[in-house]
């Protein structure tokens, strides 16, 4: 079935909608009790420099004004929120907290 934004999947278990990559790209929310891991799909590609910059974009972000949008207002949920963070392109499989840094975040293990 299509998974529109913000739709459940399984309990606990939420799409979120990540703009910018893609048409129609999205992440999703795992939720239990206070907790929240966030996968980001491909919205970040190169964690420490994007974290630190949202504003630096890829070739293959389609809609890049948007894909920074989309990455600034998640970078800012995630240091809100303190959930958890992993993406699609992290070298290994890994889990961060965003923390604001300036004008941008850094991400770190919890």
């Amino acid at each position: 079935r299509l998974i529109g934004p913000e739709d459940p999947i399984a309990p606990g278990l939420t799409a979120m909608p990540l703009a910018g990559h893609t048409p129609g790209h999205s992440g999703w929310r795992l939720s239990s009790g206070d907790g929240h891991l966030i996968h980001g799909g491909d919205i970040i590609h190169a964690p420490v420099l994007q974290a630190a910059d949202p504003n630096i974009a890829i070739a293959f972000d389609l809609d890049m004004d948007t894909a920074r949008a989309t990455r600034k207002r998640l970078l800012d949920e995630l240091a809100t929120d303190g959930a958890l963070f992993t993406g699609g392109h992290y070298l290994r499989p890994a889990f961060h907290v965003a923390v604001r840094d300036g004008d941008g975040y850094r991400l770190e293990r919890p």
